[in-house]
C-alpha cells in the first residue's frame, strides 16, 4: 500500500483556516500524497500562509482570476497525479489516521470509491454532530440495490470531500459551474458510472458551519434549472439500481418537496433578484394545495414551510417598522401639536 492520493484544496479568502487545514493533510499517518491548494484570487494573506508551511509534498496554484470552487477542483483534478482523489475545503479538515484507514480498505477491496462519515462543528456555537452511517459495507458483498438504499439513506451521499475516489473513474467527470448542488451532480454522475464502493462507519471528515457568506445563505441564480438537472440524475440511479419500493418512491417524492421549497425559500436570500411582486405571487401559492400536501406528508418539509411562512411575515413586518420610521417623526409631532393645542 503505497500509491500516491492527490488531495486538492480550493482556497479563497481562508487565510484563519488554510493553516490547520493543510496540516491536517500533510501530518496523516499515511506519506505517500501530494496537497494541491488552488488559491482562488484570495484579497487576504491567504498565499502568505501557504507559503509558511514548509513541505515539498505542496503544491500552490495562483489563480489570475477568481473562478469559484468547480473550476479550482476540476484545475486541480487535471493537475493530480495520484492514483486516488480527495476533495478538501480550507475552512475543513481531517483527522489524521484517514488516509491510511481509508486507502488499506479500498486496496483491500478494490473499490473505486470509499465513502466515510463527517463531523458536523458550529465553532462559534461549540456544538456538534456527527453523520455516519450505521454500519461499514461493500456494494460488491450482497445487493447492490440494497447498498446504494443504504448509501441514499445515511446523508452521506451529497459531498464530495466524505470521499475518496480512483482518479480514473472521475477523471472525465466535471464539476458543474453551479453555485450550489454541485457536489451532488458529480457523485450522482460517479454512481452513474460505477457501482462499486464502500462505506466505512467512522467520521473522519471535520466539517466546519460558521461562515456567514457561505453559498447556503445567499441567493443561487439559475435554481430551478439546477433542480430540474439533479431530479434527472435521480431518475436514472434509481433506474440503474432499480429502486421501485413503496420507500424508495416516498425518497425520491421528499427530494422533489425539498427542492420546490429550496427553489422558494432562494427568493428571500440576500441577492436575491426577485421582484416584490414575485414574491407576493409566491405567498399566493403557499396556499395552494400542492404546499399544503407537502407540509403535511413530511416533518422536515413542515419544518421548511415554517421557516418560509416566518421570513414572508418578516417581509411585511420591515415594511410596516419601515412606515413607522418615516412618518414616526410627523406623527409625534402631530400629537405633541394637539396636546399643546388643548392644553391651553
Amino acid at each position: 500500500m503505497d500509491s500516491l492520493v492527490s488531495v486538492i484544496i480550493p482556497a479563497y479568502n481562508s487565510e484563519n483556516t488554510i493553516k490547520r487545514c493543510i496540516q491536517s493533510v500533510i501530518n496523516q499517518s499515511y506519506k505517500n500524497l501530494e496537497v494541491i491548494v488552488l488559491n482562488d484570487c484570495s484579497s487576504d494573506k491567504t498565499i502568505e500562509v501557504v507559503k509558511t508551511i514548509d513541505d515539498s509534498r505542496i503544491k500552490l496554484i495562483n489563480l489570475e482570476k477568481n473562478m469559484g470552487v468547480s473550476y479550482c477542483r476540476n484545475k486541480g483534478k487535471k493537475l493530480a497525479k495520484g492514483e486516488y482523489i480527495q476533495f478538501i475545503d480550507s475552512d475543513d479538515y481531517v483527522e489524521l489516521e484517514m488516509l491510511k484507514e481509508v486507502i488499506t480498505f479500498i486496496e483491500d477491496n478494490d473499490l473505486d470509491v470509499c465513502i466515510f462519515g463527517m463531523n458536523v462543528i458550529y465553532e462559534k456555537y461549540k456544538r456538534e454532530y456527527s453523520i455516519n452511517c450505521k454500519e461499514q459495507l461493500k456494494s460488491s458483498v450482497g445487493n447492490k440495490t440494497e447498498a446504494f438504499r443504504i448509501l441514499l439513506n445515511s446523508g452521506l451521499l451529497n459531498a464530495t470531500w466524505n470521499k475518496i475516489y480512483k482518479r480514473k473513474i472521475i477523471e472525465n467527470i466535471e464539476y458543474p459551474e453551479f453555485t450550489s448542488g454541485e457536489d451532488l451532480q458529480f457523485n450522482l454522475e460517479t454512481f452513474l458510472i460505477t457501482d462499486n464502493f464502500g462505506i466505512i462507519n467512522k467520521a473522519y471528515y471535520n466539517y466546519i458551519q460558521y461562515n456567514p457568506q457561505s453559498l447556503s445563505h445567499c441567493f443561487i441564480a439559475n435554481n430551478e434549472d439546477r433542480c430540474n438537472i439533479l431530479e434527472k440524475y435521480y431518475a436514472d440511479l434509481f433506474k440503474k439500481y432499480d429502486l421501485k419500493t413503496e420507500d424508495d418512491l416516498n425518497f425520491l417524492k421528499k427530494m422533489r418537496d425539498i427542492d420546490k421549497l429550496g427553489f422558494i425559500s432562494n427568493m428571500y436570500r440576500k441577492g436575491s433578484d426577485f421582484s416584490f411582486h414575485a414574491k407576493k405571487l409566491l405567498v399566493l401559492r403557499l396556499q395552494s394545495d400542492e404546499f399544503k400536501n407537502i407540509t403535511r406528508n413530511d416533518g422536515l418539509n413542515y419544518t421548511l414551510m415554517k421557516i418560509l411562512k416566518f421570513k414572508i411575515f418578516a417581509c411585511f413586518k420591515v415594511a410596516i417598522f419601515t412606515c413607522l420610521f418615516f412618518f414616526g417623526k410627523r406623527l409625534r409631532n402631530f400629537l405633541f401639536f394637539l396636546k399643546s393645542k388643548f392644553s391651553k
